[in-house]
């Protein structure tokens, strides 16, 4: 089947999102075949920011090895907080930390301590990268990402939603299983009683929210993946047996 016209993802050039398109109707342009790459990558003009005043072709090359595809951006707000504490007031420092990818919100981390949280911040980019380029989630569009089929602690799973905070909102796969049965896997016998009151909430919800770097999501349902698990689960029951 041959290739056709792709949009492959967002770039952003100074501040302004544009499209980043795969034309393989067009003559490649030199930029990539000089290079080494197919020179079939184009940026298409919208109008705005740095070509607002240019007429001329819509299209301008794209180089991959000397552009950045993913542009992120670390937003951080020093504060304090304050609660009321036994019989006094208790106002402690506080940091957020907000993280962007081409311009779209996709984590915050939230703390006490300023480096912590700066650091803290590079490693979240680091394996949201990680995530992007081994399993292909889509943050730069995440809406694509509901109805993905995924294991969640080595039970079947759906998304239902991708939060800008880094949380997603998974839904069980009732299709190999029943609800019962379902719920009833997912609650650890090392489960704490607060966890245990969660789990009723969540259960009624038909819904759970974690963290999108979760190690207990599975992201490729897969024999391999199911097996670990699995061995995981079992090897921590014995520990608290």
């Amino acid at each position: 089947m041959p290739r056709e016209n792709q949009h492959i993802t967002d770039v952003i050039i100074r501040g302004y999102k544009y499209q980043l398109w795969d034309l393989v109707d067009r003559e490649p342009h030199s930029l990539g075949t000089d290079n080494g790459e197919s020179g079939t990558l184009w940026v298409k003009k919208n109008g705005g920011g740095p070509f607002a005043e240019q007429k001329d072709d819509p299209w301008i090359p794209w180089l991959d090895i000397s552009g950045n595809r993913n542009c992120w951006e670390i937003h951080i707000k020093d504060g304090n907080s304050i609660k009321y504490k036994h019989v006094n007031y208790d106002i402690s420092k506080h940091t957020s930390v907000y993280i962007s990818l081409n311009n779209d919100p996709v984590y915050e981390v939230m703390g006490r301590d300023f480096d912590w949280c700066y650091n803290k911040s590079r490693s979240i980019i680091y394996h949201l990268e990680e995530l992007m380029n081994t399993f292909d989630v889509n943050l730069k569009n995440s809406t694509k990402e509901k109805g993905r089929k995924i294991y969640y602690k080595g039970l079947p799973a759906i998304i239902e939603q991708v939060y800008v905070t880094g949380t997603i909102n998974i839904k069980p796969d009732y299709s190999d299983m029943d609800k019962d049965t379902w719920w009833n896997e997912i609650l650890e016998p090392w489960y704490d009683d607060y966890t245990h009151e969660n789990w009723e909430v969540m259960k009624e919800d038909n819904g759970i929210v974690v963290d999108i770097l979760s190690n207990d999501i599975h992201w490729t349902r897969n024999d391999r993946s199911v097996k670990l698990n699995k061995i995981k689960r079992t090897v921590n029951e014995k520990r608290t047996s």
